[in-house]
């Protein structure tokens, strides 16, 4: 749609421009408004809320109408100066052409001396590209969703009459409105695609690029599928598969296929990527095929998503614009005042990001109780070695006992001989001082070894409360499984009676046919009409007559036997959700108890521990002190003894 002369009764209702280069808005054309200005707009926030090659896109609002868009502002000078003019009126075409849950819808255009403007819808939650960032990688109940979403999109594009090839499919390209929904957006690179010939243009991120890209073979729709493949490995792990120093090495690891698989990727992950990221792009899955691999349906949709039977639409970039593919931008719209509601915030009220995220991450339950446990032995192990310690210095403490007693009983015996039996009582008042002290000190220690046995017992009940807990776990996912595997079967057997109910109806209508055939060849080579003549004719029919009832009667009961497959595969899908539901809901409450517990311990057992070793320090030192004293008394005692026994010899003599 080229820029065409301007009507002479809309000349006041355009921009003037020295140079324009898109074509007039269809609003302005139609005459239901004149064409937007910068000035139309207020903006809603400080800096842009996107950037890009050629430009930024701010969040404004229209001032008349009030109404919220974002606005794409792309610098005239840069794209004509890369020789880009086509592509952005492709771009626009494109867009206009679009309507599609799962994609950013353009409203309206406009543009100055300096720049084109794109009014576009307003998604408030930003580029997936910062969800992934500030999560670091998403869960597999998050990432199953958002594919959904955007294969529905890629689904539509490739539906299109022509189709339209994406080409740059990233986290950067894809945005989340108020609802956490998928809006496909950034159509630079779009383009139709004929069956007959293959694309032969280069573009796109270099990590995202696909090998026929990278040898410039020409590429077909194919290529989605292998943006497809990159961008569900990135939002599983955070990072592309394929890396390199520089873009060399990255296109040779493309080249090669070669991924290094992060610890953990499941199977079943790595089975779709491998899939999706075929070299020969004739051999990637379709994008049917990929919502039908096991992966996807072991991760059921969280809301829905646009069904997959699209009716194909015809599309002509040349002609005019219809309305509905427009809006008029300073005319109120119901539609946009509710998606400002929704930019606002107050779609948000069923926000449980944190406990789905909790339990999404149930398949890691297993191994933080594990973590756990062993962290709680290492700490039982070392309060085993502590007690160890203690019983040594208890031992010790015994044996000092035991030698004060045995100066305490010669001290005694020294006490029936002396002469100064008063300075002797008053030792022995203070042995038994000390050795009060000492028995005190040694219940005080029996009783720190007994609440150490009662912590390690407290530790062996929450390690077996761990394992019951691990093997609900792995019972759960059995039974998970099993139902998974109930509903497979179903579902095979629905499809076994429908694939037969075809037969039958195809095989009823071939007999119909050959019947009608055997009347017709009758009634010509009949020259008779009466009744003897009807009569044969009938038990001439009457063989294939009863072939076809009796098939037909076959027919109503698959009908049957079909419609009790339909009725079990609901309901048990309904019992699998039921109970992966309680599957999540006992695993929180585990996790929760868990971390009580263990609060609970590591309180206990600071406290415990700080009080034991402040007591047994303190009266150690004071145990310490008084048996340094005693036995310098008991040396002054002694001492006096042998005075006195000199003495007494002396006198003696």
């Amino acid at each position: 749609m080229e820029p065409a002369e301007i009507p002479s009764e809309i000349e006041n209702s355009i921009n003037k421009l020295k140079n324009r280069i898109l074509f007039l808005p269809q609003s302005v054309l139609n005459g239901e408004e004149r064409e937007c200005r910068k000035e139309d707009f207020e903006s809603l926030m400080n800096s842009n809320i996107g950037v890009g090659g050629f430009g930024k896109v701010y969040k404004v609002r229209h001032k008349k109408s009030k109404n919220i868009y974002a606005i794409k502002v792309i610098n005239k000078a840069k794209i004509m100066a890369n020789d880009l003019v086509e592509q952005i009126k492709l771009e626009v075409r494109i867009m206009y052409e679009l309507d599609h849950e799962h994609i950013v819808k353009l409203y309206n255009h406009y543009e100055d001396e300096d720049n084109f403007y794109l009014i576009l819808q307003y998604c408030a939650k930003g580029q997936l590209y910062t969800l992934l960032k500030k999560e670091t990688r998403l869960n597999e109940k998050q990432t199953a969703q958002f594919m959904r979403e955007i294969i529905s999109a890629v689904e539509y594009l490739h539906s299109l009459d022509p189709p339209i090839i994406h080409r740059d499919i990233k986290p950067e390209n894809i945005l989340l409105d108020g609802n956490d929904s998928v809006k496909l957006c950034d159509f630079g690179w779009s383009n139709f695609f004929n069956e007959k010939t293959t694309r032969q243009t280069y573009c796109g991120t270099p990590e995202y690029l696909a090998p026929e890209m990278i040898k410039q073979k020409g590429h077909t729709k194919s290529l989605d599928i292998w943006n497809l493949g990159i961008l569900f490995f990135e939002l599983l792990t955070g990072r592309p598969p394929f890396e390199g120093k520089n873009q060399q090495e990255l296109f040779q690891n493309v080249l090669n296929f070669k991924i290094r698989w992060p610890k953990g990727f499941s199977g079943v992950a790595k089975d779709l990527v491998s899939k999706l990221l075929k070299s020969d792009p004739e051999q990637r899955i379709s994008l049917s095929e990929i919502v039908e691999h096991p992966w996807f349906q072991a991760h059921q949709p969280t809301k829905p998503v646009i069904p997959k039977s699209i009716v194909p639409q015809k599309l002509d970039p040349s002609g005019e614009i219809d309305k509905g593919k427009y809006a008029v931008i300073s005319k109120p719209s119901f539609k946009n005042k509710a998606d400002n509601i929704a930019a606002e915030g107050k779609a948000d009220k069923l926000n449980f990001t944190h406990l789905t995220k909790k339990v999404g991450q149930a398949e890691g339950v297993i191994d933080e109780l594990n973590k756990k446990v062993t962290e709680l032995t290492e700490e039982n192990n070392e309060l085993k070695v502590q007690s160890k310690i203690d019983k040594k210095e208890l031992t010790n403490l015994k044996n000092e006992n035991d030698e004060l007693k045995e100066h305490l009983s010669k001290a005694r015996d020294i006490g029936d001989n002396a002469e100064d039996s008063n300075q002797l009582l008053d030792e022995v008042q203070k042995l038994r001082s000390i050795k009060k002290d000492r028995d005190d000190l040694l219940k005080d220690l029996e009783s720190r070894s007994k609440s150490m046995r009662q912590t390690e017992a407290q530790l062996k009940m929450k390690q077996n409360e761990m394992e019951i807990t691990t093997d609900k776990v792995e019972s759960f996912k059995n039974k998970i499984k099993q139902k998974e595997n109930e509903i497979i079967e179903l579902r095979t057997r629905a499809e076994k009676a429908e694939k037969e109910k075809e037969a039958i109806e195809i095989d009823s209508m071939n007999k119909i046919e050959v019947l009608q055939y055997k009347l017709l060849n009758k009634l010509e080579s009949d020259d008779k009409q009466d009744d003897v003549a009807f009569e044969e004719l009938v038990n001439f029919c009457k063989a294939d007559l009863e072939d076809i009832v009796t098939r037909i009667n076959g027919k109503m009961g698959n009908d049957d036997v079909e419609e009790d497959l339909r009725k079990q595969v609901i309901n048990e899908s309904k019992k699998l959700n039921q109970m992966k539901t309680q599957y999540e809901q006992e695993n929180f409450e585990n996790l929760k108890k868990i971390d009580d517990i263990s609060s609970k311990f590591e309180e206990e057992k600071r406290t415990l521990h700080k009080k034991y070793r402040d007591e047994f320090d303190e009266k150690l030192k004071d145990l310490q002190e008084q048996n340094s004293n005693l036995k310098s008394e008991i040396e002054a005692v002694k001492k006096d003894k042998e005075i006195k026994k000199e003495k007494f010899a002396s006198y003696k003599v």
